[in-house]
């Protein structure tokens, strides 16, 4: 972080004038990252967060005006060569690490940039952020011939997809006429679903239905849609699980719930209670059983449970507003706890708006279920 710190500094420097960039010493900084990512030592060992931290300000930096990137810049020039090298770094970085953690962390950059209002030339970041993402997948094909995307964990990135799905919809329904913004996330989505369809076949839907996603419909839509896309036998979604498999169906939710109050018991007062109490909500949301699969617990610790999860239903329905309490969607429940654990941890680590919420909703889901 303190590299990637180091070449946000540098385009911060100065000011609108291009003489003023301090070329050598972006040139230099450059250099470093890119040696760092070079070593797997280092790598192993990088967190997501760290990731989307160094591929946004990488990208930021090569889409500065000052260098000329986007209207292309001579080759024989200083600017041409930082360039260059950039473009390098940013390849680099989203290639080195695990596919799990590239693919998670450019999912969570592309919604978090359609989303927020303070980034600059929003389109023009997405649609680099979804060559990256090409460059992977690309990538992991020539790498992992046999098994392409075979070592992934299917839920975290159909959690991460369903995020930025969600986000699309709001976009599109907030402000229609602004579709450009949206063009390299819907490329992203579907190559993404499409690569997960060819490379992990069945178990893709099998997954999906055993995520507690609060709009599910979304990513079944698309999944359908590559489906048919590729000529494959679609499965349009059941009321319910077919009889057969109703009592594997109860015991998957008993097993998940299990996992989502362990993860409660365990987490230290603040950030991580937070987030392990919004994953409960979202349990009780989609079962009305909820009490029930409680029964197992200790009378004071189920109360515990019950007594907590009924606050933040109520503190969150209050805050909604008495017309939008009963029809409220989950999204919206979810990004209103989640923000707010963000930011308590925004003096820790740099910005990183709303792709840190979805972060910490996935952690927490993803602990539950592992």
């Amino acid at each position: 972080e303190s590299l990637t710190s180091s070449l946000k500094f540098c385009f911060e420097h100065g000011e609108e004038n291009t003489a003023t960039l301090p070329y050598p010493l972006i040139k230099e900084t450059v250099d470093a990252l890119t040696y760092f990512f070079r070593n797997l030592d280092y790598v192993s060992s990088l967190s997501q967060d760290t990731l989307e931290y160094a591929l946004r300000e990488t990208v930021h930096a090569l889409l500065d005006d000052r260098l000329g990137a986007a209207n292309g810049v001579k080759v024989d020039t200083i600017g041409g060569t930082v360039v260059r090298a950039i473009n390098k770094l940013a390849m680099r970085e989203a290639t080195a690490p695990s596919r799990e953690t590239s693919l998670s962390a450019l999912i969570l950059l592309q919604q978090s940039t359609i989303s927020s209002i303070g980034v600059s030339q929003p389109a023009k970041v997405s649609r680099v952020f979804t060559k990256l993402f090409n460059k992977v997948m690309k990538d992991e094909h020539e790498k992992n011939k046999t098994n392409p995307l075979g070592d992934v964990k299917l839920d975290s990135l159909l959690y991460s997809l369903d995020w930025l799905l969600q986000t699309m919809e709001e976009i599109r329904s907030s402000n229609a006429e602004d579709s450009e913004i949206l063009v390299s996330s819907v490329e992203m989505s579907k190559r993404l679903m499409t690569e997960l369809v060819k490379c992990r076949g069945d178990s893709v839907r099998e997954c999906l239905e055993q995520l507690e996603l609060p709009d599910c419909g979304l990513t079944e839509k698309l999944l359908v849609d590559c489906e048919q896309e590729m000529g494959l036998p679609t499965h349009l979604p059941q009321n319910g699980p077919p009889v057969g498999q109703q009592n594997s169906h109860v015991e998957n939710k008993g097993t998940h719930l299990a996992g989502l109050v362990n993860h409660f018991a365990e987490a230290e007062e603040g950030p991580d209670r937070q987030v392990a109490l919004v994953a409960l909500c979202n349990f009780k949301r989609s079962n009305i059983d909820f009490e029930a699969h409680l029964s197992h617990l200790s009378p004071h610790f189920r109360q515990h449970i019950l007594d907590a999860v009924e606050k933040a239903s109520k503190e969150n329905s209050t805050e909604a507003g008495p017309e939008n309490a009963a029809g409220d969607s989950l999204n919206e429940r979810m990004k209103n706890l989640q923000l707010g654990v963000v930011q308590n941890k925004a003096d820790q680590h740099p910005p990183v708006n709303q792709a840190a919420s979805l972060r910490a909703r996935l952690e927490a889901l993803r602990q539950s279920t592992s």
